[in-house]
């Protein structure tokens, strides 16, 4: 079962238009000058970065296990680990593309997600692990 990360807009604004517009400045400003390249590959880079980040961002329960996934980054919590799944706004970094989050506690780790459909998700988590405390 695959829950999609809820995505907030204005983090879209930030981590991908702002780089694609600093890029387009820069390749405009510079007439694509060879010394500036450097500058647009990292640019580029940085924006591609976030697209496969938005795009790559959900949340997989297998078995017994969550499956966290965010671009290149991968996270596997046993179910039966996970102790509590508590609603949050904290804005660490983390997995989740929205400040609407929850924050999921799992021995002595914790884990940030912001799943578009929390209910279902935590529905999904209680199935199999049902001392979660919520």
């Amino acid at each position: 079962m695959v829950f999609r990360s809820k995505v907030d807009a204005w983090l879209v604004l930030v981590a991908v238009f702002v780089p694609v517009i600093a890029l387009a400045f820069v390749a405009y400003r510079t007439r694509l000058d060879p010394k500036a390249m450097p500058v647009v590959l990292i640019v580029a880079l940085a924006a591609g970065a976030a697209a496969l980040i938005f795009t790559k961002t959900n949340y997989t329960i297998d078995g017994d296990v969550l499956i966290i996934r965010s671009g290149f980054f991968r996270w596997r919590v046993p179910i039966r680990d996970i102790e509590s799944v508590t609603p949050t706004h904290n804005p660490s970094s983390s997995p989740a593309l929205s400040l609407d989050r929850l924050e999921i506690r799992y021995g002595p780790k914790t884990i940030l997600v912001s799943p578009d459909d929390k209910a279902g998700f935590i529905r999904a988590l209680t199935r199999i692990n049902p001392n979660i405390r919520l």
